[in-house]
């Protein structure tokens, strides 16, 4: 999964993550693998307190579980509650925009 954020004083500088998928990951849809690693950015990489998170992703339904709060899908909702706690704890408010995959040229 690759994730690009922008640093904390608003600069156009870009640093990018690149990470695998531990072998004991366990994948439940395609889906919470998006939220995985949305969550895996806020717990480990995310610089931004007190500020908007905007998330973009190729993934639509990824986008509205973020937009609405909830999700379908057990294994979503348990990460998505992920992502929601640790912006409730660095008062981040998230909004996620989607990029359809055709025309995203930063994902993957």
């Amino acid at each position: 999964m690759d994730l690009a954020t922008t640093t904390a004083n608003d600069s156009e500088e870009l640093s990018w993550v690149s990470k695998r998928w531990t072998a004991d990951h366990v994948s439940h849809s395609s889906h919470s693998d998006e939220l995985h690693a949305l969550a895996d950015f806020v717990e480990y990489n995310c610089p931004a307190r007190d500020a908007m998170l905007v998330w973009v992703t190729d993934s639509e339904s990824a986008m509205w579980s973020v937009n609405k709060g909830r999700c379908f899908e057990s294994s979503g909702e348990v990460v998505l509650n992920r992502v929601l706690q640790r912006c409730d704890q660095y008062r981040l408010q998230i909004i996620a925009l989607w990029v359809p995959r055709e025309l995203n040229e930063l994902a993957d």
